[in-house]
């Protein structure tokens, strides 16, 4: 099973799934990976909140939120980071993201915009509450996506609860 995921990451980055057009001058790389996703309408949101995303990450105040939680070993996240040798920009990039409308039961909750779990390199995005944020606040959005990155690299919930590592997220990244 666990070669599977593996096939299925590097057949998508080598497909170069595309979320934003050629069009106005934009490129064909991906902002960020999408996995199943069939609705373009939501491929695009996640290459918005992708791109506010990677301009949040721009500045070192925003990539210090990295060094601000700890995994359940003690180790921060900019460490656990660090032990891949990838930027924080480069991890997003290496994550996958996925219709959680499908799949996950919890988005359901109309609180709830993306889940995942610890260590996974699946985002699970919840379309109708994703939509409702990207339309609102793209840097929100983009907090979101980095407010889920930081648990794939190992960051646990409750606590510190959801509102409090978005709020620390959006506090670093201005």
């Amino acid at each position: 099973m666990k070669s599977r995921k593996i096939y299925v990451f590097f057949s998508v980055l080598a497909c170069g799934a595309k979320v934003a057009g050629s069009a106005e001058g934009k490129s064909n790389t991906p902002i960020l990976h999408t996995l199943e996703i069939r609705s373009g309408k939501l491929r695009a949101e996640i290459g918005l909140a992708g791109e506010a995303a990677l301009q949040l990450l721009e500045t070192e105040e925003c990539q210090r939120v990295f060094s601000d939680f700890k995994d359940p070993q003690g180790h921060t996240l900019r460490e656990n980071l660090d032990a891949l040798n990838l930027t924080a920009a480069a991890y997003l990039h290496t994550l996958l993201f996925s219709d959680g409308g499908k799949y996950a039961k919890r988005c359901e909750d109309p609180g709830l915009v993306a889940v995942t779990k610890r260590g996974s390199q699946v985002i699970l995005i919840c379309p109708a509450q994703f939509e409702k944020v990207v339309l609102e606040s793209r840097r929100y959005a983009g907090a979101v996506i980095i407010h889920e990155a930081l648990h794939t690299l190992g960051l646990s919930e409750n606590p510190p609860s959801p509102l409090e590592i978005t709020q620390k997220v959006l506090g670093r990244c201005r």
